[in-house]
């Protein structure tokens, strides 16, 4: 099944922790494919016209193979006490990080590959304030490493067309830590430097058969 994700309790504590823009449409457009939508362990942002031709599907006709970014995850383990049960995934970043606000670690270029590279990086005291803060006030929160501000300029100058890169971490109030998943970092590391595709088509396209 797919099922529309609407409880005010789940998107309110998303919004909040993230410091998300109320312009960025994830109440509406925010879909799981768990019976049980109040523990989803994946969730997965799907354009406007995607949406609405999941619901007019009434008698279920349409048998949905793929569709959506999947954009946010449930929070295991010690991450999970969060005031916030779910993390940014890494394939929903480039979609989602325009829009958020809190939970975003900026750094060089350098520091950024050395997280990838070392997997576990001591985050020394510079980069701890101010945008330290809001990670320390969330005890170990799910945050975005984003190399964007600081070092845009710099990669403008070496390619024109670069833009700033983001991975989804772990902050545990010493240390920064890359996706879990190995290969999640490691699929960052190799999309350095290429173009990224584009998340919003991704979300605009639903693989399906008609039943």
């Amino acid at each position: 099944p797919i099922l529309p994700v609407s409880d005010p309790e789940i998107l309110d504590s998303i919004y909040d922790f993230y410091g998300l823009q109320e312009s960025f449409p994830l109440r509406t457009q925010l879909i799981t494919r768990s019976v049980d939508v109040a523990r989803a362990k994946r969730l997965y942002f799907v354009s406007e016209a995607v949406r609405d031709l999941l619901a007019s599907d009434e008698q279920e006709k349409l048998k949905i193979q793929a569709t959506g970014v999947k954009i946010l995850e449930r929070q295991k383990g010690k991450e999970a006490a969060l005031r916030c049960h779910y993390r940014i995934a890494q394939e929903g970043l480039q979609c989602i990080v325009p829009h958020v606000t809190k939970q975003i670690l900026k750094m060089p270029i350098e520091t950024f590959l050395q997280v990838l590279k070392e997997r576990s990086l001591p985050l020394p005291a510079e980069y701890r304030a101010p945008e330290g803060d809001e990670l320390d006030s969330a005890k170990a929160a799910a945050a975005e490493v984003v190399d964007r501000e600081e070092i845009e300029q710099e990669l403008k100058e070496k390619d024109e067309d670069a833009e700033a890169a983001a991975v989804d971490a772990m902050d545990d109030g010493a240390t920064e830590q890359p996706p879990a998943a190995e290969e999640g970092a490691e699929d960052v590391e190799e999309r350095q430097g290429e173009e990224a595709s584009s998340a919003d088509a991704a979300a605009g396209v639903a693989e399906v058969e008609a039943g």
